[in-house]
């Protein structure tokens, strides 16, 4: 389980873009792994992982487990940013300016929280892409998809 948003035009133009290239890389470097090329494989997988990107741009996923990079900010998706989302789901680029307010307000929580944490990098690359979302659909001018 975990929170699910979605710049709705961005997201469905991307996948419909890069599903193809991504499925076949993921053939090629399936195929390359069952035939013991680990070389090659590793190339494969690169480009697995660009097209993955790639397709799933305008798409932002937090899980509620010990990865949820909210909790790292003292922050909720249920108590906190639910507060932000409209009846239907969704989340206005007004909305979506005042989370990354908040966020940018708590960084210096989030950097104590993940002092010494062996997936700090991960968690740092994380915020980079919740930014990133947040500031595409702000420039946008598009209403987030909230799954939560």
């Amino acid at each position: 389980m975990g929170a699910d948003l979605y710049i709705k035009s961005e997201y469905e133009h991307n996948l419909a873009r890069w599903t193809s290239l991504y499925d076949y890389w993921v053939d090629i470097r399936d195929e390359l792994i069952a035939a013991g090329k680990a070389s090659a494989a590793d190339k494969a997988r690169k480009k697995v992982a660009k097209y993955r990107d790639k397709m799933l741009t305008g798409y932002f996923r937090d899980n509620y487990t010990y990865t949820n990079l909210l909790l790292r900010f003292g922050l909720s998706w249920g108590e906190h940013v639910t507060q932000l989302i409209d009846d239907r789901g969704r989340m206005a680029p007004q909305q979506a300016k005042v989370l990354l307010d908040l966020l940018s307000a708590l960084e210096h929580e989030f950097k104590d929280a993940i002092k010494g944490d062996p997936d700090r990098k991960e968690f740092i690359h994380r915020y980079k892409c919740l930014k990133a979302f947040l500031r595409l659909a702000i420039a946008k001018k598009e209403d987030i998809v909230c799954c939560i």
